[in-house]
């Protein structure tokens, strides 16, 4: 029964970390020196400990961490938004762009360039790459990551403009209800 708070908690962990904007907490975060996600990693961590177990739970808490600090935000808003709204993609962006954007399931073009564009296919690819690690835990939490796109789609389809904090409440949902339900 403990296990099923691990859902709610993972909710508020995972939206803090995008910046905590819906539950009022972003004003004491920007206070906080450095990212959210610096302080939401351990969190999660010591949160998945008692179902884990120690080394697995640091696992999980340092997948998280490298999920959370390489660039995303080009592609979280699945072709609603153009890309242009987060600057010039890093270099290993533009690699996965080149690529990804290729993939037809999913593609626009982009009315502002004119270019094929694909975000589901890099934000996709990008969150299962990154949460790789948890297939050490689990093998089948790599499924976060294209879970994570279905919970973006979710939630934008219920609120867009503006939708980002119900997306993150919504995969942070999965992620603990992942933890409390299966592991």
């Amino acid at each position: 029964m403990v296990r099923l708070l691990l859902i709610p908690a993972f909710a508020v962990i995972n939206h803090a970390r995008g910046g905590g904007a819906w539950l009022g907490v972003s004003a004491l975060l920007e206070k906080l020196p450095g990212r959210s996600i610096l302080y939401a990693a351990p969190l999660s961590a010591l949160l998945a400990w008692p179902v884990l177990g120690w080394s697995d739970a640091l696992i999980f808490g340092l997948t998280y961490l490298l999920w959370g600090i390489p660039e995303w935000g080009r592609w979280y808003t699945l072709n609603r938004e153009p890309r242009s709204i987060s600057g010039a993609p890093g270099r290993w962006a533009a690699i996965l762009e080149r690529y990804a954007d290729q993939i037809p399931i999913g593609q626009m073009i982009d009315p502002a360039t004119g270019q094929k564009r694909n975000d589901y296919a890099c934000f996709t690819i990008r969150n299962t790459a990154l949460l790789g690690p948890l297939a050490f835990v689990f093998p089948w939490l790599v499924l976060l990551g294209p879970v994570q796109t279905v919970a973006y789609e979710i939630g934008h389809r219920i609120k867009h403009p503006g939708g980002i904090p119900l997306c993150e409440l919504l995969f942070g949902t999965m992620i603990g209800a992942a933890l409390a339900l299966v592991a």
